[in-house]
Parts: structure tokens; C-alpha cells; sequence
């Protein structure tokens, strides 16, 4: 690499899926955050388009990231029923129990773990950011089965045989 003067831009090209319903696979990458202002911690989890069930066809593997604020209620419920909308509940609770701190190291490992590769279908919008950029906003999760197709896409293995084998070894 040839270090030398450039211009002062970076475009790296990324497109936000257009507003839609989408099946929505986990990518590996799942971490948690920390605002340095506010001290609170949130779960990234990316996700990847792999199919459409009302949208466009532009938006297949296109990327976003859901973003769980998980020392809230409110952030502990959408984790809660992600994982049970993925067909793992049954699974976490034999390892973890049915209470578990949501910033445990164990947990947070389980979940980078098992999540990636499950599929679930998210209604998005999209909004403006602090910084007025266009973003991905999740209005609402589902099992991806909960739609019998719309004649769109439904590949990927026919969504992994819906969710096959959830309590497959840790």
C-alpha cells in the first residue's frame, strides 16, 4: 500500500434494504456496545436480507443492524423474544436457567454462538439518525413460517428448513 496524500472523503458504497418485510439472517459480529456517554451497553446484532416477503428485490443482501438496548425492559424483551422467535428459548434456558443477567459474558457468548445463521422476519422502516444519515428502523419481528410466502423469494435452503435443530451441541 502506497501511503500518499488522498481526498478527504470516503465512500464506502453501503446501501441500506429499501422499507419492506424481509427474511433477515444473523451475521456473526454480535457485540456489545458501550455509549461512552450515557455508560449504557447495547446488543448489535447484524443481519443480512436473504429473502422478501413484501419489498423490493433490490434489498437481498443488503445489511443492517438491530441494536438491543439490553439494561432496559424494554431492551430485555426484544432480546427475550428474539431468541424464542428464532426457536432457541428452550435451548438458553437449560444452559442459562430462566434468569439471566443480559450482559453476562456466558450469555453474551451463547448468543454470538447460536444467533448467527437464524433467520426471522423484520418490518423495517427507514429513518433519519442524529446525524441526519438514513438508517434501518425495525418496527417489528415474526418467525419467517408466520407468512406463508407471497410469492416472492423463499430460498436459503427454504429458510434452513425453518430453523432446524435448535438445541444442536453449545
Amino acid at each position: 500500500m502506497k501511503l500518499e496524500k488522498t481526498e478527504q472523503e470516503l465512500e464506502l458504497g453501503f446501501q441500506i434494504p429499501p422499507p419492506g418485510t424481509y427474511g433477515w439472517e444473523i451475521q456473526d459480529g454480535i457485540s456489545l456496545k458501550k455509549n461512552e456517554e450515557s455508560g449504557k451497553t447495547t446488543l448489535m446484532i447484524p443481519m443480512k436480507v436473504i429473502s422478501v416477503v413484501d419489498g423490493s428485490e433490490e434489498a437481498l443482501e443488503r445489511k443492517a443492524a438491530h441494536f438491543v438496548p439490553i439494561e432496559t425492559e424494554f431492551g430485555e424483551r426484544q432480546l427475550v423474544r428474539i431468541i424464542n422467535i428464532v426457536g432457541l428459548l428452550e435451548a438458553f434456558t437449560s444452559r442459562f436457567g430462566d434468569s439471566i443477567n443480559p450482559t453476562d459474558e456466558n450469555f453474551v457468548n451463547g448468543l454470538k454462538l447460536k444467533l448467527p445463521g437464524k433467520i426471522l422476519k423484520g418490518v423495517h422502516n427507514i429513518r433519519k439518525n442524529l446525524k441526519n444519515q438514513d438508517q434501518v428502523n425495525f418496527l417489528k419481528f415474526l418467525p419467517l413460517a408466520s407468512v406463508k410466502g407471497s410469492g416472492k423469494t423463499d430460498t436459503k435452503d427454504s429458510i434452513k428448513k425453518q430453523q432446524a435443530t435448535p438445541n444442536a451441541e453449545w
